[in-house]
């Protein structure tokens, strides 16, 4: 059910995710999700994608800047990320917004059918 089918961005956006996104003459140019953890006070940063016309326009970071905001706005404390390592834009924009690396996930993730690391990133809120 994850995270593609519209039943499940129903299920989330219903008990825990918020998302955001950037919008250019109607359309969407870039979205990112706030998974919240209902029992902790925390929040994955997720699923930033960004159309390639809009990539290098900054629009990754004005996502997280608002996410973090609205997110301290519901009393998170705690932000992090899973990213995939091979994804240099994405970690190069928690590293810059001061999220500390906080290690790597070797070899623990399908995607698509191949096996990747994550690296993981955090930061107070």
């Amino acid at each position: 059910m994850y995270p593609f089918e519209p039943s499940y961005l129903i299920h989330s956006m219903a008990t825990h995710s918020l998302y955001f996104c950037i919008r250019h003459e109607g359309r969407i140019a870039a979205i990112a999700a706030a998974e919240t953890d209902p029992g902790n006070q925390s929040v994955e940063m997720t699923d930033f994608a960004v159309l390639p016309p809009w990539r290098g326009q900054r629009c990754g970071q004005a996502l997280l800047i608002e996410m973090e905001d609205a997110m301290r706005r519901q009393n998170k404390h705690i932000a992090f990320t899973i990213a995939r390592t091979r994804s240099f834009g994405i970690n190069k924009l928690f590293k810059k917004k001061g999220y500390a690396y906080a290690g790597l996930l070797r070899n623990n993730t399908n995607i698509a059918g191949g096996i990747e690391s994550m690296t993981v990133w955090f930061r107070k809120l």
